[in-house]
């Protein structure tokens, strides 16, 4: 349990999950009615727990392997995390059009095939992003699945390392972009279910994503990154140097006077 504990993705994952559920209790012992304000700042205050946490695991290891100690930690954080987006597009609903957004009604067997055909294809949409993220940075990224030690599906490039900065907008890519595109979608009266539960199991399902960059964040400026295919390494320093020779420097504007 004390190796789990130390574990920068573990802390990152409780960190996401306990600072959510902190806020959400805070504004239900004083009564606070939740509009998209304050469901917005519980979600932003959770990232904050969670970036805040992962530094507290210690000086951050050089490779992270997908681990059965996630397990539980990443359960809770995405149960947490959609309910708590859950309540950010039922109040932006109810801002948009004035009502509670609509219940989500499964009828029978084709309900349900319905539901995991939907899943499956936010779950694609969720992993092509990643992938066209990677393909802009220049990486030649791979899809995958895996059922250990929990089922998940991904995109990795390996062989093809990146600076901290641009693995960071990899990870981060699919929130922004289909939270937006559901946000949007929201506006829409016919989509509101699709576009409510759609967010909601985006961002529930991106909290392995929040750790990671947790972890990317711990890492100093410069640093490369390499994405494996059963987890993420960091390139030794020397490595690191020839990848930034390689770059070049950034790009100056002269002022002419």
């Amino acid at each position: 349990m004390e190796e789990g504990l130390r574990d920068v993705i573990v802390r990152a994952l409780w960190g996401l999950a306990m600072g959510l559920v902190a806020v959400l209790g805070l504004f239900f012992v004083l009564g606070v009615e939740v509009g998209p304000v304050h469901s917005g700042t519980a979600l932003l205050a959770a990232l904050a727990t969670c970036y805040g946490a992962a530094p507290t695991a210690g000086e951050p290891p050089s490779e992270i392997r997908i681990s059965w100690r996630w397990t539980i930690p990443v359960t809770v954080a995405s149960i947490a995390w959609l309910y708590g987006a859950l309540l950010m597009m039922d109040s932006l609903h109810q801002a948009i059009h004035g009502t509670p957004a609509p219940a989500l009604i499964i009828q029978g067997w084709p309900g349900l095939i319905g539901i995991l055909a939907a899943t499956a294809f936010l779950v694609f949409a969720h992993e092509l992003v990643h992938w066209v993220a990677f393909r802009y940075y220049g990486a030649r990224p791979r899809f995958l699945m895996f059922v250990k030690p929990f089922p998940g599906a991904g995109v990795y490039a390996e062989g093809h390392p990146l600076p901290r900065r641009a693995m960071l907008v990899v990870a981060l890519a699919p929130v922004v972009v289909l939270t937006l595109a559901f946000v949007a979608l929201l506006t829409v009266p016919q989509w509101t279910v699709l576009a409510t539960w759609g967010a909601a199991f985006n961002l529930a399902g991106a909290v392995g994503d929040f750790a990671m960059a947790a972890w990317l964040l711990c890492l100093r400026p410069g640093t490369w990154v390499e994405d494996l295919r059963d987890g993420i390494r960091v390139l030794p320093i020397g490595e690191s140097e020839r990848h930034l020779l390689a770059e070049g420097p950034p790009p100056t504007t002269g002022a002419k006077g």
